[in-house]
C-alpha cells in the first residue's frame, strides 16, 4: 500500500498550504472550490470588515476634501475651541451617565443570555469529554443536538429556508445519533461516522469562516454542527472499550484497530452514506420538489452557493449556459471532491491520537480566531457610538454671541512659508 502512503502524505501537505494560505489571507483562489456545505448562516467577518474600511477610508477622504483649510476656517476652528474646553469635562460626565446605560440596553436580553450559556457550554463540554467521554459527553451531545438543531428549524421555518436543513451536514448528524443510541455495535457505521465528523463537517470551520460568537446562538448552532461531532467521535474512537457497549472496530485489535485501512474507511464513507444522501438530495429537492420551492420562493443550499460563493464559477462560459439541471449537478459533483478530498485526510486521523487531539484543536482555534474579528468589529461600533454621544453633549447650544470689546483690529496673518 505504498500509493496509499504517498497519498495520505500529499493530503497532509494539502492541509498545511491550506491552513498557511487560510491565515494569510490568501485563500480567495479556494474561493471557488470549497465554498460548500452549510451557508445559511456563514458569516463572512473578514470580507465585511475589509470592505467597511474601504467605505470608511473613501468617506474620510471626501470629508477631508469638504473641509476647507483658509485662513478664516481655521480661526474658527480655533474660537469655537475654547466653547468646547470649558464643557468638556461636564460632557464627559453625562456621556459616562448616558451612553454606558443606552449601550447596555442595546444589547438584547436574549445576546446576553446567549453570551453567557456560551461560556457555560465551553466549560460543561471540556470537562465531560475529558471526564465522561462515553457516557457524560453522548447525553451532552444529543440534548444540544436536538435543541439547538429543533430551534434552527423553527427560526428558517418562519423565513422560507427551512429546506436549507436537508443539507449533508445534518444527515452526518443525525447519523452520529443513531449510532449512539440505536445502533452502537456497529463498527462500520461508527467508521462512516469518524470520516463525515472529521472531514466535510470539522473542515466547514475554514472553508466557511464559521466563528464561534457566544452572543449568537445561530453561531453557536453552527459550530457546534461542525465541531461537536469530531469531538464526539475523539472519545468514542480512543476510550470505548469493547465492554462499553460502542464498537469501532474489531473487539480484537482495539484499540489499535489496525484491520481499518484507509481505503476501506474511504469506500464505506462514500458508497455507504455520501453518495446516497448525494442522490437522493438531487431527486428530491432538484427534481421532485422543485415546482413546489420555486412557486413558494423557499431557498436551497443550491441557491445560496451558486448565487454567491460560487458564482464565479457557474457564471463562466463552461457552465453558464448549460442546462439548469446540468448545474446543479455540477454543484453536486464539486460537493462530492470536496467531500472525498476532507475524508481522505481523516483517515489519518484514524491511527493517530495525537494528530485528533492537534486537528480538532486547530480547528476550535480557528473559530475563536474568526470570532476575534467579529468582537473587535463590535468593540469599534461602541467606541464610535460613545465618541458620537459626547460630541452630541459637548456641542454647545446656541447663543447670542457677546459684544466684542474695543481692540484694534488685527492685520491679517502672513500666508505659512
Amino acid at each position: 500500500l505504498m500509493w496509499w502512503v504517498v497519498v495520505e502524505w500529499g493530503a497532509v501537505l494539502g492541509v498545511l498550504v491550506f491552513v498557511v494560505t487560510r491565515v494569510l489571507k490568501q485563500d480567495k483562489w479556494l474561493g471557488s472550490i470549497i465554498q460548500l456545505g452549510e451557508v445559511q448562516e456563514r458569516q463572512r467577518v473578514h470580507a465585511e470588515i475589509q470592505q467597511e474600511r474601504r467605505q470608511s477610508c473613501v468617506a474620510g477622504k471626501k470629508t477631508k476634501a469638504s473641509v476647507s483649510t483658509s485662513a478664516a476656517a481655521a480661526a474658527a476652528i480655533q474660537a469655537t475651541s475654547a466653547v468646547a474646553l470649558a464643557t468638556s469635562v461636564k460632557a464627559t460626565r453625562a456621556v459616562m451617565r448616558t451612553t454606558s446605560s443606552g449601550i447596555w440596553r442595546l444589547t438584547p436580553v436574549s445576546e446576553r443570555m446567549s453570551f453567557t450559556l456560551g461560556i457555560l457550554n465551553i466549560a460543561i463540554t471540556a470537562y465531560l469529554l475529558g471526564a465522561w467521554p462515553l457516557k457524560g459527553f453522548p447525553l451532552w451531545y444529543s440534548f444540544k443536538a436536538v435543541v439547538l438543531i429543533t430551534m434552527r428549524w423553527i427560526e428558517f421555518q418562519t423565513k422560507g429556508t427551512h429546506y436549507l436543513l436537508f443539507d449533508f451536514c445534518y444527515f452526518a448528524n443525525g447519523l452520529l445519533l443513531c449510532y449512539v443510541w440505536i445502533l452502537p455495535d456497529r463498527a462500520d457505521l461508527f467508521q462512516i461516522v469518524f470520516l463525515t465528523a472529521n472531514g466535510p463537517l470539522a473542515w466547514a470551520i475554514l472553508a466557511f469562516n464559521q466563528a464561534l460568537v457566544l452572543h449568537k446562538w445561530p453561531q453557536i448552532t453552527s459550530v457546534f454542527i461542525h465541531v461537536s461531532p469530531a469531538c464526539l467521535s475523539l472519545g468514542l474512537r480512543w476510550y470505548a472499550s469493547p465492554a462499553s457497549g460502542f464498537v469501532v472496530c474489531s473487539p480484537s485489535s482495539w484499540p489499535a484497530c489496525d484491520e481499518v485501512t484507509g481505503w476501506g474507511m474511504l469506500s464505506l464513507a462514500v458508497f455507504g452514506f455520501y453518495l446516497w444522501w448525494m442522490l437522493g438530495y438531487y431527486l428530491f429537492i432538484f427534481i421532485f420538489m422543485q415546482d413546489y420551492l420555486k412557486t413558494r420562493s423557499y431557498t436551497t443550499l443550491y441557491d445560496r452557493v451558486a448565487g454567491n460563493q460560487m458564482k464565479t464559477l457557474f457564471s463562466s462560459r463552461f457552465v453558464a449556459d448549460l442546462p439548469d439541471l446540468v448545474k446543479k449537478a455540477v454543484y453536486m459533483a464539486v460537493h462530492l471532491v470536496f467531500a472525498v478530498f476532507t475524508m481522505s485526510i481523516a483517515t489519518i486521523l484514524w491511527h493517530s491520537w495525537e494528530l485528533h487531539v492537534i486537528f480538532i484543536l486547530t480547528m476550535v482555534s480557528m473559530s475563536a480566531y474568526n470570532a476575534s474579528s467579529f468582537y473587535k468589529a463590535q468593540f469599534r461600533d461602541d467606541a464610535i457610538t460613545l465618541a458620537q454621544a459626547k460630541r452630541k453633549h459637548a456641542s454647545p447650544s446656541p447663543s447670542p454671541s457677546p459684544s466684542p470689546s474695543p481692540s484694534p483690529s488685527p492685520s491679517p496673518s502672513p500666508s505659512p512659508s
